[in-house]
């Protein structure tokens, strides 16, 4: 039996580092033309459309204001064929035609996708993402679960409820000591 185990680990323990070496191998090429392309797609239209929307993202707009930023967004998508993600695209192209009844929605949506993909796209090249502190000074959120949640990803926001909450139950306690 135990020469059995010996005859396995001497044969396990190459195949083993043998497959992880590939696979550390392959993921830093992957990353390296991942990188590069998320590059591209960053300078070619993702910084672009971040400039245009970036005192605007997550608020409240008008049906014109929709419509104008769909139309520019769109002709920056066009001017860069295949530098970008083709949600975007379809987001954008609900913008340009949207109507009294959804604009605000179709202009929230596209807000969301672009967001995500934003980060997603800096991640991969190595730019710092927008902290937690200017997406809420730029309220670069959505409702209040988004604020919350942005909140929370501060560092020590949790602190803050646990001491108010520590508190509380102090002087409840002391009070009921009296």
């Amino acid at each position: 039996m135990i020469d059995f185990l010996k005859s396995v680990s001497i044969a396990l323990v190459p195949a083993t580092a043998t497959f992880i070496a590939a696979k550390i191998a392959a993921k830093s090429m992957v990353s390296a033309e991942e990188s590069k392309t998320a590059r591209l797609i960053f300078d070619n239209v993702y910084s672009e459309i971040f400039t245009l929307l970036e005192h605007h993202l997550y608020q409240t707009t008008t049906l014109l204001e929709t419509r104008e930023f769909g139309s520019k967004i769109n002709s920056i998508l066009e001017a860069n064929p295949g530098y970008y993600y083709p949600s975007l695209k379809v987001y954008c192209e609900r913008m340009v035609h949207s109507n009294n009844a959804d604009f605000q929605e179709h202009f929230d949506v596209f807000c969301e996708t672009f967001n995500k993909q934003y980060d997603l796209c800096c991640k991969k090249i190595g730019i710092p993402l927008r902290s937690a502190a200017f997406r809420l000074n730029r309220k670069h959120y959505k409702g209040n679960f988004g604020f919350w949640s942005t909140y929370f990803s501060l560092p020590g926001a949790w602190a803050q409820p646990i001491l108010f909450i520590a508190f509380l139950v102090f002087f409840y306690y002391i009070d009921k000591m009296k």
